[in-house]
């Protein structure tokens, strides 16, 4: 088995970040985490995502923060397989790769590819809501 078959995600990333992004309800509050963390389009601040919903940037910020706690809960309960198999993935080529890595290193790594800003930001994403990893 070589190498590139090794790092390959079980699941795609893009497929299992629009599995998480299904579990959000609300076209407002699915707005808000596509575009904070840019995962169709370039990323755009609270003020930006404020002025296109009409309101406050404060706002923006609490709801970001509470879809957040619900997907890292739903992660964690299991109601999505997509984080739990991506997050074995994540912590496979993180370990390989001396268990801390830039976004972008580690994206390439899953990807073995230079990647693209979105691509970056899916991997950023699942990270952000993995039980077991951590980003800083």
């Amino acid at each position: 088995m070589t190498e590139t078959t090794e790092t390959k995600p079980t699941v795609d990333l893009k497929t299992g970040v629009a599995d998480v992004i299904s579990l959000i309800d609300q076209e407002r509050e699915r707005e808000i985490i596509t575009r904070r963390f840019g995962l169709y389009d370039r990323r755009e601040t609270l003020e930006q995502i404020g002025e296109l919903l009409g309101i406050t940037r404060e706002r923006v910020r609490q709801l970001e923060k509470a879809i957040l706690i619900r997907l890292k809960i739903a992660a964690e309960e299991g109601k999505t397989d997509a984080v739990a198999q991506l997050e074995k993935v994540i912590i496979r080529a993180l370990s390989e790769m001396g268990r801390a890595a830039r976004i972008a290193d580690l994206a390439d790594k899953l990807y073995n590819k230079p990647t693209n800003a979105t691509e970056r930001a899916h991997v950023a994403f699942v990270a952000t809501l993995a039980p077991k990893s951590y980003r800083h």
